[in-house]
């Protein structure tokens, strides 16, 4: 999720967990171990080089093993500066804000590396990086809590925002169980044979979802909201080509190829292969002139590398204003 969430997260958490203990101050610690996990990228992006965050970042520092065993250091190196919290609170307060930023991560298209050292990432697609409805009500608490007291009744309201967010990440979950029976349905109903399906939804919301779904000859590219109350809506199809990538058949390349979960397609320039990311949908979708393809790796064997390097391209769009109210638009239905 986005760094403000993830901030006032871990403010929520630790307040929850120590605020008697600590009072205010817990919110700073709170803010402090929330954005943690994920400076992992500082060091990362002192090699410039794509791969390696492309890699790493959200690996160790959002595995279970790290949320279970560097609270341990964190606590004794905290102890250190002060001795009027025990081990145990400071123990728990690290856990409980790692863990519920990596659980949270879990539930976006990125994922993470949760069994780390496993490769395998877990992504439940079900929540966009940035949904206000989810973090809202956090940041509303912790306002509330700023300038407040310690006190039980604080407390119950801090519980009650983790509470309505943590239903809505739930909630994400059922929309999604929901919406891909729809896509089954809008797929049969345009005549069209896949062999595998990803959906996830749209920017800010959880009521227009977008999927991909893999064919013999390419991909095809839907939307459906939860107001649809029609299926002709035709989908937007990506031919694949399928050209030959024998070239680049070494860890990297297999790595990049990896993390797609087959949801790519491969094309080359003159620089190298490309290998275009599809499980994030497309923005074709909504605006013509917009990129099909939200993230592409551009492979290449410089002379002066001795491995492959990767460069990730991030999408431009000409006009996101417009991108955007054809977005709401749609989300209202057809």
């Amino acid at each position: 999720m986005d760094s403000i969430t993830q901030l006032v997260l871990g403010c929520a958490v630790a307040y929850v967990v120590a605020g008697k203990q600590l009072g205010k101050r817990s919110l700073l610690i709170g803010a402090i171990a929330g954005t943690f996990p994920d400076l992992d990228s500082i060091p990362l992006s002192l090699f410039n080089d794509d791969f390696l965050m492309l890699k790493y970042h959200r690996g160790v520092t959002h595995s279970l093993l790290f949320c279970l065993f560097f609270p341990f250091l964190l606590a004794y190196l905290t102890r250190l500066f002060t001795q009027r919290v025990s081990f145990k609170v400071w123990y728990w307060v690290y856990f409980w804000v790692f863990l519920t930023h990596t659980v949270l991560d879990c539930f976006t298209s990125w994922g993470t590396q949760l069994f780390w050292p496993l490769a395998p990432r877990v992504a439940f697609n079900s929540i966009f990086i940035i949904d206000p409805l989810y973090t809202i009500w956090i940041i509303l608490a912790v306002g509330v809590c700023l300038f407040k007291s310690v006190s039980k009744r604080y407390l119950t309201i801090m519980k009650m925002s983790l509470l309505v967010s943590s239903v809505y990440l739930l909630l994400t979950l059922g929309v999604k169980w929901k919406i891909y029976y729809d896509f089954k349905a809008y797929f049969a109903y345009h005549n069209i044979d896949y062999s595998k399906m990803m959906t996830r939804p749209t920017p800010f919301n959880i009521v227009l979802w977008s999927a991909t779904v893999k064919t013999e000859t390419g991909f095809y590219v839907a939307l459906r909201s939860l107001f649809d109350t029609s299926q002709q809506e035709q989908p937007l199809f990506i031919e694949n080509p399928r050209v030959d990538e024998s070239l680049f058949m070494d860890k990297r390349s297999h790595f990049v190829r990896f993390v797609t979960n087959g949801f790519y397609k491969a094309s080359y320039s003159n620089t190298g292969l490309n290998i275009h990311d599809l499980r994030f949908g497309s923005m074709a979708n909504l605006l013509d002139s917009a990129p099909q393809f939200l993230f592409t790796y551009r492979l290449s064997r410089p002379i002066d590398h001795h491995h492959t390097k990767v460069v990730i391209q991030n999408p431009v769009v000409s006009d996101t204003k417009l991108l955007f109210k054809r977005l709401w638009i749609r989300l209202k239905g057809v």
